[in-house]
């Protein structure tokens, strides 16, 4: 029997807890705690509530009914920044520590266990740093240059510190991992020109900066986070098309299939026929992992109507207007509601069309005929 990766690494896990916290030598060098202290008992915090239902359509229902879990008749979320003082950021797993207690802080969304995502077993160079404000945008070291993780789960974190919660209103640095990809780089850039008050400072791998004003943004809902706040994701797409220059005023025209065959996984196992269908209704396929960040944006802003199979490259409905028709494909045994969800946020016409069961690397056949009935269908509207 195949092991996992997971339990590989937990068993790497165990293996340096037991050392780190058996050998002295090695505790006073290494941080790695075993005790939790949530985030509301060790810092100050501000929080926000709200509640709103969520109001599903008899259309939309029937595509919830095809998903693991029924998604709830409303909407709870919980907004808090929380004020931290003589609080360590680790700089190689993005972890927030309380040196004084021994203990791991944790956040609304984390795991209520210590694991070998909080910490690693290396020697971290600790850093004093003084009496400035600062704002944690590290947070979990796991997925972090992930588009979608980023954008949609770590992204509301700060707007809401720089909107919700004013803080930008004084001097802020924020600060961020030191390996993060071009579009985040630019993101930032955009954001400081339009806070003057806000800068953004890495904090390097191998270092522990100890922070005497530190703040943390704490959010979580019931829903997937992809039935985002609509002011949010308004934020998100003007800060990257006013940065890059985009004319957001555009009547889109275009077709796009968004095609995964440069991908391992999550493909359809008969490409050339289907690719060939959506050249024959006028889509243009694009391999959104091939484009630069700004290409993506411009092509998905300037698209009509938007085609693929579930993934990431999905992410950039999110640059899309209002009146664009998202059409997502599943394999018929793995339904998500992450772009069912980001589309109807963004007032798109969403539907959905379901192919085989996954084959291996999740790989699955769609009928060509299908995939023509939906086409013909849905773009009968929009003529």
């Amino acid at each position: 029997m195949a092991v996992k990766k997971g339990s590989i690494r937990h068993f790497r896990w165990f293996i340096s807890n037991l050392a780190v916290n058996l050998i002295p030598a090695l505790k006073r060098k290494i941080i790695l705690y075993n005790r939790i202290i949530p985030a509301a008992e060790a810092g100050a915090a501000d929080m926000r509530e709200s509640t709103q239902a969520t109001n599903f359509n008899a259309e939309e229902r029937e595509f919830i009914n095809y998903l693991p879990r029924q998604l709830p008749e409303q909407l709870k979320r919980k907004i808090a920044c929380i004020e931290f003082h003589d609080k360590t950021l680790l700089g190689n797993t993005g972890a927030l520590v309380d040196d004084n207690n021994q203990a791991l802080i944790s956040f609304m969304r984390s795991r209520p266990f210590v694991n070998y995502h909080d910490f690693r077993p290396e020697i971290l160079n600790p850093v004093n740093k003084g009496e400035v404000r600062y704002f944690n945008m590290l947070g979990s070291h796991r997925g972090h240059r992930h588009l979608f993780h980023f954008l949609i789960d770590r992204m509301p974190q700060l707007y809401y510190a720089l909107n919700l919660f004013k803080l930008a209103e004084q001097p802020l640095i924020v600060l961020i991992n030191e390996d993060v990809p071009k579009f985040q780089r630019d993101l930032y850039r955009f954001i400081s020109n339009d806070y003057p008050n806000v800068s953004f400072v890495e904090v390097p791998h191998n270092e522990r900066w100890k922070v005497e004003n530190l703040f943390h943004v704490d959010y979580y809902q019931t829903i997937k986070t992809t039935l985002a706040d609509p002011d949010f994701l308004k934020f998100l797409k003007t800060t990257f098309m006013r940065g890059y220059g985009i004319d957001n005023n555009l009547s889109p025209t275009d077709r796009i299939y968004v095609c995964r065959e440069d991908t391992k996984n999550r493909r359809f196992v008969n490409e050339q026929e289907i690719a060939a269908v959506f050249e024959e209704f006028g889509f243009k396929k694009i391999l959104a992992g091939k484009l630069s960040f700004e290409e993506q944006i411009r092509t998905f802003n300037n698209a009509q109507y938007i085609a693929g199979i579930h993934g990431a490259g999905l992410t950039n409905i999110l640059f899309s207007s209002p009146g664009a028709r998202a059409l997502e494909i599943f394999s018929e045994d793995h339904v998500k509601d992450t772009y069912f969800l980001l589309s109807r946020t963004l007032g798109q016409d969403y539907s959905y069309l379901f192919g085989g069961t996954q084959r291996r690397h999740s790989h699955f056949h769609l009928p060509a005929s299908r995939l023509e009935n939906k086409l013909r269908t849905t773009l009968s509207s929009l003529t």
